[in-house]
């Protein structure tokens, strides 16, 4: 027997119509007789319940009275009711008071029910009925009714829906007959048109077209998607002609993977990208994984299987060997293909030869590691620099503020101390303006920032940096600081190392009697649509000024204007540069101007102001530490190996009160902190034996320890590495007294 799948369009119309008739007699048939039931139910309830309340009603007296003579001859009056099978009244304590057909025993009768009410079995009405009196209950009266006569009708109607199938179907085998043949030629006519240009690869032919209907226009898709394979084929032909082309002109060939047959196809382009004779390839996937080179044919095994497995491209570069045993790099990319059950069936891709990419490659690795070692090399140097400029300069200023502090140094030659101070005091900052040019160029240079006053730092800046220099020349210093000046978020150092700078530089430009303005206000500016307020601050000087030609590289590292101006000034050219960038990190800006040469130039400085957190509102004030008046003299461990730096640095913490025990190496400063308790640890990190790090590490094991690290680096990673080793404070050489100082109050809260 033929499937139904298989068999011709014919016989499947035949058949479509035959149950399509015969399911629309069939459904009509079930709601005939669904009806029937549903009818004949709700009748024969509706008369049991009739006669049960007629009965009850005459049998009142009966119960009443307990006459069951009476109540027997109500019930035979039943006996007219042929559906009704079987009658009993039940006394109200369940007892059976009297039943129909009186020749039934007693025995065989069925007890009093749970519940009043109807229901169903297969072949029989149960009704269960109450026997009142003046809402008082007599008793029950219970009726079983047949339903014989409904199954009766259902078998008719049966016998009639088995006819009209039978004609039904008679009926639709001659229709069927009839239409088949309108709608299967049309199509038998399209199967054959196929199957032809199917042999013979012909995709000229066209099908014949019947009609507008449904095969009408299956006909004129297949007509049309004849043509566009017709096209597609064309296209084809001349994109594997352009391929040809370009696989000539590149070491790339194309391979095909048939995981059914696992055989391996390759096309020309292949054999010489290998290095094989055509005659020499075995054609299957050993064949090719013999050519890899053996420290990578694992892994491009391992790569072309998970490819397989995942349904994934594979994209993977490998070695092979050359005949002459020359190694060249090879890269395989390719997809799986699947049937339409999802089963991998092949994979294909192409081979690339990037022996050369490699080498560039190779070559541009070499190229930057070189330059990483070179800046590295840069890096060390500037750092080993900056340790060996700075550490001499810490006794020189400790000297100087021993000197500066004792009562007994002459009124005169104060400002030949400050003189010094300042020098030595510039010396540092070229040396930090280098050090910071190398963060900025790296992207190394980080901001601590936090809720700050601009006030007391820009008064700071001017009173500390400007006046006693702009005094000695007879410049005039003008500050007009609105108390209307917002906090900003900010880090203050940086800020205070860019005051700093622009002061100075205004102060070295200005000649004698000139004039010096700094202007510190807030501006409303428009940003995204709403108005915003930005912190200006502006230092206006009438010194050298700056010619129109130097005015847009004025910001460029180691420019300084003419030749002249730098023999006559000095310094590196590398403040403002540095500045720029400071304030560029804060998202501000920081620009010149200036009306030209001789006529003075203003620098203004743009930060953005934020909301401050209600957590930081407080007043600087308020963001000083408390200090205990009590003892001031702290327990000092001063571990330092440059005997000037050692000595006057011991010197001045001993003036300041304190008691200093000093060390020159990690193992004596270990055994000192092992044999006396100390308040605070100051510490150089370059050491005879080790470093200051491994020191804090070894005391802090002991006991928790304040410390302040003194080291002639200053780079961002020193100061984490510091603080990481566990100490509180890096402090750079020259080390300022001043600020060693507050780092002492700070970590021991005593005054110095």
């Amino acid at each position: 027997m033929i499937p139904l799948r298989d068999a011709p369009i014919k016989h499947k119309l035949m058949v479509v119509l035959l149950l399509t008739t015969s399911l629309a007699l069939v459904l009509m048939g079930a709601a005939v007789m669904t009806y029937e039931v549903i009818t004949f139910s709700a009748s024969i309830k509706t008369n049991t319940s009739v006669l049960a309340k007629v009965i009850g009603s005459i049998s009142t007296s009966s119960l009443a009275f307990e006459n069951r003579d009476d109540a027997k001859e109500v019930l035979s009056v039943l006996s007219a009711e042929p559906q009704i099978t079987l009658a009993v009244i039940y006394d109200k304590e369940g007892r059976i008071f009297a039943h129909f057909p009186q020749e039934m025993a007693v025995d065989s009768l069925p007890p009093l029910a749970g519940k009043d009410g109807s229901h169903f079995s297969s072949s029989t009405l149960h009704m269960h009925q109450p026997i009142l009196e003046k809402g008082n209950r007599l008793g029950t009266i219970y009726l079983r009714a047949d339903l014989s006569e409904m199954y009766s009708r259902l078998l008719t109607y049966g016998g009639l829906l088995l006819l009209a199938c039978v004609g039904a179907v008679i009926g639709s085998l001659t229709v069927s007959t009839s239409l088949q043949r309108r709608i299967s030629r049309p199509i038998v006519q399209l199967a054959e048109t196929a199957r032809a240009v199917s042999e013979r690869q012909d995709y000229t032919v066209r099908a014949t077209q019947h009609g507008r209907d449904e095969i009408g226009d299956l006909t004129e898709a297949f007509n049309q998607m004849l043509t566009h394979i017709d096209e597609a084929r064309s296209a084809l032909a001349g994109s594997e002609e352009r391929l040809r082309l370009a696989l000539e002109g590149s070491e790339t060939g194309t391979w095909d993977w048939n995981l059914v047959t696992n055989q391996v196809t390759w096309d020309d382009y292949m054999f010489p990208l290998y290095g094989i004779e055509k005659a020499a390839w075995g054609g299957t996937p050993d064949s090719f994984f013999s050519l890899v080179h053996p420290d990578d044919r694992k892994e491009i095994e391992r790569a072309m299987k998970a490819a397989i497995e995942t349904r994934r491209e594979v994209d993977i570069a490998f070695r092979i060997c050359g005949p002459n045993g020359q190694i060249r790099h090879m890269a395989n990319r390719g997809r799986v293909f699947l049937d339409t059950h999802g089963n991998a069936i092949r994979m294909s891709g192409v081979s690339l030869d990037v022996t050369q990419s490699k080498l560039t490659e190779k070559a541009l690795q070499d190229a930057k590691n070189t330059a990483e070692a070179a800046n590295r090399a840069k890096d060390e140097f500037l750092a080993i620099l900056s340790h060996e400029l700075r550490t001499p300069l810490s006794p020189v200023l400790a000297t100087l503020a021993m000197i500066e502090e004792d009562p007994a140094t002459p009124a005169a030659i104060q400002p030949d101390l400050e003189m010094i101070r300042r020098n030595v005091e510039v010396e540092a900052r070229i040396i930090d303006d280098l050090l910071d040019v190398t963060r900025i160029a790296r992207g190394k240079l980080e901001l601590h920032s936090h809720i700050v006053d601009l006030k007391p730092i820009l008064n700071h800046a001017v009173d500390n940096y400007l006046r006693d220099q702009a005094a000695q020349k007879n410049v005039t210093v003008k500050l007009d600081n609105d108390p209307a000046v917002p906090w900003i978020y900010a880090d203050a150092a940086r800020i205070t190392q860019v005051l700093w700078n622009l002061l100075q530089n205004a102060c070295k430009f200005t000649p004698e009697n000139g004039s010096i303005s700094i202007r510190a206000f807030n501006e409303p500016i428009q940003s995204h649509g709403r108005e915003q307020n930005e912190l200006v601050i502006e230092i206006t000087d009438t010194g050298i000024g700056i010619t129109p030609d130097i005015l847009p590289r004025i910001f460029d590292a180691f420019e300084q204007g003419e030749r002249s101006r730098t023999r006559r000034f000095g310094g590196l050219g590398l403040g403002l540069a540095i500045s720029r960038a400071i304030i560029g990190m804060h998202g501000g800006t920081l620009t010149a101007s200036s009306p030209g040469k001789e006529q003075g130039a203003t620098f203004t400085v743009r930060l953005p102001i934020l909301a401050m957190p209600a957590q930081e509102q407080s007043s600087p004030a308020d963001q000083t530490p408390k200090t205990v008046a009590a003892q001031n003299s702290t327990r000092i461990l001063l571990v330092e190996d440059h005997a000037d730096s050692a000595q006057q640095l011991s010197r001045l913490l001993k003036r300041a009160g304190h008691q200093v025990t000093c060390a020159t190496t990690v193992a004596e400063g270990r055994d000192l902190g092992l044999r006396e308790e100390f308040d605070l640890l100051i510490s150089d990190l370059g050491l005879p034996d080790g470093s200051g790090h491994d020191l804090m590490r070894e005391l802090s094991e002991l006991h928790p320890l304040p410390a302040i690290a003194l080291s002639g680096y200053g780079m961002e990673e020193d100061i984490k590495e510091s603080l990481a080793a566990g100490f509180s404070r890096h402090l750079t050489k020259p080390v300022n007294w001043a600020e060693l100082k507050v780092a002492i109050q700070h970590l021991t809260q005593k005054d110095v």
